[in-house]
């Protein structure tokens, strides 16, 4: 993958497959990654995305879906797209 300028590594590829979610840290921040019957990659914040608590769910996150991990695999790793201050992403490339 030559273009990592957006993107950061957060785990090897081969450690992430079905049978259970993947906790990884990066920045901060905990992450689960686990792979779907097809063999995607998905993952999520480890905590409440509405209230910023760790380990705590809020009835608001019960109702409106989290923000999804912009992710993709190459070269045997797991790669996240990293948001700017803004919230806002590089275009894809």
């Amino acid at each position: 993958m030559a273009d990592h300028l957006d993107w950061t590594n957060l785990a090897d590829a081969a450690a992430v497959n079905r049978s259970a979610p993947l906790a990884v840290r990066h920045g901060g921040e905990r992450y689960l990654l686990w792979r779907d019957a097809a063999g995607a990659v998905h993952g999520e914040l480890e905590r409440c995305p509405h209230e910023d608590a760790a380990d705590e769910a809020c009835l608001d996150c019960l109702l409106v879906e989290a923000p999804a991990l912009r992710l993709r695999e190459a070269d045997g790793r797991i790669w996240m797209q990293v948001a700017d201050v803004d919230g806002c992403y590089a275009a894809a490339g």
